[in-house]
């Protein structure tokens, strides 16, 4: 349980540097300080969580968080609208989310109007993954993500007539290459592209 607490503890932080929100654009950090209660079960954090596949994980952390601090957690998806529209919703109904966990796109799309400025936060020193938008920093990596190649070994083994070892193609030129040698062994289409949301 305790390395469940610390990885919150450590989520928290990165969350919050993801990208804090906002009341308003003009919303200054001491306006935050003045408004903060010493009493921790007076707290509530909100979270827009746009990753539904850790869901049910952050909600179980959450509720381990505030039983060891007395701060509740709220972890909202934002399944039936897009991450910008539920954060725009969630403003408009002056209710705006403490936390944002949303793509990259959206932390630029969203933070004229809804991010604070982190730029004088001690952690922005320590890092070179600081966003910026506007001239101030305003969001940090939670994780990482990329786009992959899955690969038939077996189909483009028998078009090529050679094992295929996948450390061959290091470079753009050499998967050019390869598709260029299947197609010409009769292959008519060797690369099909996944939609985004599988």
């Amino acid at each position: 349980m305790r390395k469940k607490l610390a990885v919150l503890g450590i989520l928290m932080v990165m969350s919050f540097s993801l990208f804090a929100c906002a009341d308003t654009a003009a919303t200054k950090k001491s306006d935050l300080k003045d408004s903060v209660t010493s009493d921790a079960s007076e707290i509530t954090i909100t979270i827009l969580n746009s990753k539904s596949e850790i869901e049910s994980q952050f909600e179980e952390l959450a509720e381990e968080y505030q039983e060891k601090t007395g701060i509740k957690i709220e972890v909202n998806a934002s399944d039936t609208d897009t991450p910008v529209a539920s954060q725009v919703k969630a403003k408009n109904s002056t209710d705006p989310y403490t936390l944002s966990l949303v793509d990259a796109k959206d932390v630029t799309t969203l933070s004229s109007d809804y991010a604070y400025d982190l730029s004088g936060e001690d952690w922005v020193s320590h890092t070179s993954n600081a966003m910026e938008a506007d001239g101030k920093v305003v969001g940090f990596p939670f994780c990482v993500e990329a786009r992959g190649i899955i690969y038939n070994a077996d189909a483009i083994t028998n078009i090529t007539g050679k094992t295929f070892d996948p450390s061959s193609v290091a470079t753009l030129d050499d998967f050019t290459a390869l598709l260029e040698e299947l197609v010409a062994g009769g292959m008519e289409k060797p690369v099909g592209i996944q939609a985004e949301y599988w």
